[in-house]
């Protein structure tokens, strides 16, 4: 048996560089023969692909539609309700990983969440209980427990996030995870 799966949530808002971040560390994790998922959570509104298949599908009066074509799955369901725990867990049964890199869900505060502040703003982000580093485009003045680095030192952050990651450092163990819910 493997290492169980780690999660790491990547939150921020709209535009501060969370999809970029999650490829940065997709690629050097993938470099690393470290198997990665990706869950995302599509917040803006509307439909994610208007002129793929599954919104043909869907458009005919489908709840749930899968596309292969070589060697690709996509699944899409409509109106759901899944819990991120749920789309997580979905996930892991599809293809197990090493680590899965979660894009969003800023309301679920229970993952190691690296935390990307755009501008003052956002800085009650920096109030969620499972923060294990900080990307900023700002200057903060105040004093954290945890990294912060600066948005254009990307070889900097990219490297540590990494290097905690493959040591076990950050990010829930999916295995053991004991929910209360």
């Amino acid at each position: 048996m493997g290492q169980p799966c780690r999660i790491i949530q990547v939150v921020g808002y709209k535009n501060a560089g969370k999809t970029t971040l999650i490829e940065q560390i997709t690629r050097e994790l993938s470099s690393k023969n470290v198997t990665v998922g990706v869950v995302k959570h599509h917040g803006h509104g509307g439909e994610l692909a208007k002129s793929t298949d599954s919104a043909r599908f869907f458009r005919a009066g489908a709840s749930v539609s899968l596309v292969e074509g070589e060697g690709h799955v996509q699944i899409d369901v409509h109106n759901s309700t899944s819990s991120l725990d749920a789309l997580i867990q979905l996930q892991q049964q599809l293809q197990k990983t090493s680590c899965v890199l979660v894009e969003g869900w800023k309301r679920e505060d229970r993952y190691a969440s690296i935390v990307i502040i755009r501008d003052e703003a956002d800085f009650h982000l920096l109030k969620r209980d499972h923060i294990v580093t900080v990307i900023t485009h700002v200057p903060i003045d105040r004093g954290l427990d945890v990294p912060v680095f600066d948005y254009e030192n990307v070889h900097a952050y990219v490297s540590y996030i990494v290097h905690y990651i493959m040591k076990g450092g950050i990010g829930r163990d999916v295995s053991t995870d004991e929910r209360t819910d």
